[in-house]
């Protein structure tokens, strides 16, 4: 099915012919005006994923800010909101295999309340099934909304994504 319209990125699955076999988009999801949550210094800390919106196909499992996926080919992007005043960069990271598998740009803010977006994405084959988790690193901390800042827009608000598209 082409579900996005032009055509250039279709999904086939079971001989569409589209570019990917499938995709799925995890997010960190909370309710309208809420936080998004502490951001921890000098440590590679998992994001929280917590949300699947939507995965065509069940090509990962999400439990505990954790995403499996089968093996595979696979194109990823991703992004989250930090708000501290450092150097922060995202990852995507392997943990079955202890290898990372795509890095973000790296953000900076001068200020402790500039919100920064690092975003990233990369290419992988996985051999065999693996365990990944989305992680940020911060060399400084922010308590409360340093993984988003509160608004009261009446929706609810999402602070980061991992989108992943299946090839093969």
């Amino acid at each position: 099915m082409g579900v996005l319209g032009s055509g250039l990125i279709g999904f086939g699955g079971a001989g569409g012919g589209g570019l990917f076999e499938s995709v799925a988009l995890y997010s960190h999801h909370v309710d309208n005006n809420t936080d998004g949550g502490t951001v921890v210094a000098n440590t590679w800390t998992i994001y929280p994923l917590d949300t699947v919106e939507v995965d065509l196909d069940s090509i990962g499992v999400l439990d505990t800010s954790q995403l499996t996926l089968q093996a595979g080919s696979y194109l990823v992007a991703f992004h989250a909101t930090l708000i501290v005043q450092a150097a922060t960069v995202l990852r995507l990271r392997d943990v079955t295999h202890n290898l990372t598998l795509a890095w973000s740009v790296q953000g900076y803010a001068t200020g402790n309340n500039y919100g920064q977006i690092p975003a990233g994405w990369g290419h992988f084959v996985l051999a065999d099934v693996a365990t990944l988790e989305l992680q940020y690193y911060s060399g400084a901390a922010h308590a409360v909304y340093g993984l988003g800042t509160a608004r009261n827009y009446g929706e609810d608000q999402v602070y980061g994504h991992l989108i992943v598209f299946k090839e093969s």
